[in-house]
């Protein structure tokens, strides 16, 4: 939002949690279920979702209107507001995405998750959460459901910044992501007179389907013939999304020097 990304909703079974985010009231929604929260249990949190349906679709359409290329559900894993309502919210998004008459909403809705920190997890359920969730969503993407499926690996996040504290590490983790989304976005923009990595080339990549990794970083040595694949192979080495990916499987990929 901060990055100027203005269209953007938010949604929780728990009003402290909605409270804490800097974006306005209007664009903040309450699943009331009568007491708040769910307790970890996934299937309060999809209910939740089917109970409010029409009103989150409507708040959709009034927040968002009709100019959207992409639409990206974003939730953490392992609690039961985000793991349960995770796909009736990505059904939601696909009715919304052919109301403004986007053709293949497949390829126009993607996910963003976040992977609990080892330390984090507090309890087997949360565990068993998250990798029920990982693992549908992962098959999702695999059948071209959703495009693509980015995961954020908490955990391997804690592991590279083992001494930083709570707030600024999601800070830090918030800012680089986002910032990734808008780095592409602006450089997609741009013109060249070379070969350019345009805005079609760019949204090629983003409806590929399957998993999504996106990194930048510094090259060094030029003249140095495998400096650029290199600078690659390390920066998916250090990415903080989550790793053990074949990448003899990737269907589309995009490179900017």
């Amino acid at each position: 939002y901060d990055l100027g990304y203005k269209k953007v909703l938010a949604l929780n079974t728990t009003g402290r949690d909605l409270d804490s985010l800097a974006i306005p009231h209007s664009q903040k929604f309450l699943m009331g279920m009568g007491v708040e929260g769910n307790g970890r249990d996934m299937e309060r949190g999809a209910k939740a979702v089917r109970q409010h349906r029409q009103d989150i679709l409507h708040l959709a359409r009034q927040t968002f209107g009709t100019q959207v290329d992409h639409i990206m559900v974003c939730f953490g894993a392992g609690g039961g507001a985000g793991s349960g309502s995770v796909v009736e919210l990505i059904d939601i998004a696909k009715r919304y995405a052919r109301y403004i008459g986007l053709k293949n909403p497949s390829k126009n809705v993607g996910v963003i998750m976040t992977l609990p920190a080892a330390g984090k997890v507090g309890s087997p359920l949360v565990a068993e959460n998250a990798y029920k969730v990982a693992n549908e969503l992962s098959q999702m993407a695999r059948a071209g459901e959703i495009s693509p499926l980015i995961i954020v690996d908490n955990d391997k996040i804690s592991r590279m910044y083992p001494g930083m504290t709570a707030r600024p590490l999601w800070l830090s983790i918030n800012k680089t992501a986002a910032g990734l989304f808008h780095f592409f976005n602006r450089v997609s923009a741009l013109g060249s007179r070379y070969t350019s990595f345009d805005r079609l080339d760019y949204l090629s990549v983003i409806e590929s389907g399957g998993c999504l990794v996106m990194g930048r970083t510094q090259v060094d040595k030029l003249d140095d013939p495998f400096s650029i694949s290199e600078a690659v192979k390390n920066n998916l080495e250090k990415t903080l999304f989550a790793g053990g990916l074949d990448l003899s499987t990737v269907k589309s990929c995009g490179c900017i020097v």
